[in-house]
C-alpha cells in the first residue's frame, strides 16, 4: 500500500513520512491546495506557474482553537490556474512576507522542479499496485467530505483505476467508510504537524480494511 499527500496542508505529507518512513519527494508535499487544487495533478504544467497568473496573497487563517480569524500577511502566492499556494518556495522578505519583486525570476526555477515532481508523482500513482490519496479538510459534514472523496476517486482513475482515497478533519462528528474511501476524525493537533497518534489509527484502520476486502 502506498500513501500519497493530496494536501490540503503539510501535515498530510508530514505523517505519510512519520508512518512510511519514505522521505521521497512528491507533489503536494508541502503546497497549500485549498478547495478543489486537488486537481492540479491532472492540470497541463505549461499551464501552470505563468508570470500573469501568479501574484503574492495576504493569507487569511481561522484557527482551528479559537475560530478566530487572522491575517498572517502575504506568506503565499497563488497560482489561478491551479489553485495551488506555495508558501515554501518562492523568495522572501525578512519579515517572512513574499518578496513580490522576485516572484517573476523565479518562476522558471519553480516550473522546473514541480514539472520534475508532477511527472514522479504521476508515473508513482500509476505504477502502484495499491495506491491511497490521503487529504486533510476542514470539513464538519461526514456527507460534504464523502462526495469530494468520490469527486477524488474518479478524477484521479484516469492515472489508476485501483485508487482509494483517505480525508480526515478535527471537525467531524461521524466517521464513514464506502468502497476504498475512507472519512476519519483526527484530534486537533498541538503544531502544523498533525496529532500523532490520530494519524497512526488512521492509516492503520485503511490498511486493516484493506486486507479485509
Amino acid at each position: 500500500m502506498d500513501f500519497f499527500s493530496l494536501g490540503s496542508t503539510c501535515q498530510t505529507a508530514h505523517q505519510i513520512r512519520r508512518h512510511t518512513k519514505d522521505t521521497s519527494a512528491y507533489f503536494f508535499d508541502w503546497l497549500i491546495s485549498n478547495n478543489d487544487s486537488y486537481k492540479a495533478l491532472l492540470i497541463d504544467i505549461d499551464k501552470q506557474l505563468k508570470e500573469e497568473n501568479c501574484r503574492a496573497i495576504e493569507v487569511l487563517e481561522t484557527s482551528i482553537y479559537t475560530g478566530e480569524v487572522e491575517n498572517l500577511g502575504k506568506i503565499r502566492v497563488l497560482d489561478n490556474v491551479s489553485g495551488i499556494e506555495y508558501q515554501h518556495e518562492f523568495p522572501l522578505l525578512e519579515n517572512n512576507f513574499i518578496d513580490e519583486s522576485k516572484i517573476a525570476e523565479h518562476l522558471s526555477t519553480a516550473k522546473q522542479k514541480f514539472t520534475h515532481l508532477k511527472n514522479k508523482t504521476t508515473e508513482r500513482i500509476k505504477t502502484s499496485s495499491a495506491p491511497v490519496l490521503v487529504r486533510y479538510e476542514n470539513f464538519k459534514d461526514t456527507a460534504e467530505a464523502l462526495e469530494t472523496a468520490k469527486v477524488i476517486k474518479e478524477i484521479y482513475r484516469e492515472i489508476n483505476p485501483n485508487i482509494k482515497v483517505v480525508i480526515t478533519s478535527c471537525f467531524l462528528s461521524e466517521e464513514a467508510e464506502d468502497n476504498d474511501i475512507f472519512i476519519y476524525k483526527i484530534a486537533k493537533p498541538s503544531s502544523w504537524k498533525g496529532d500523532d497518534a490520530s494519524w497512526t489509527r488512521v492509516f492503520q484502520a485503511v490498511q486493516a480494511a484493506s486486507k479485509t476486502a
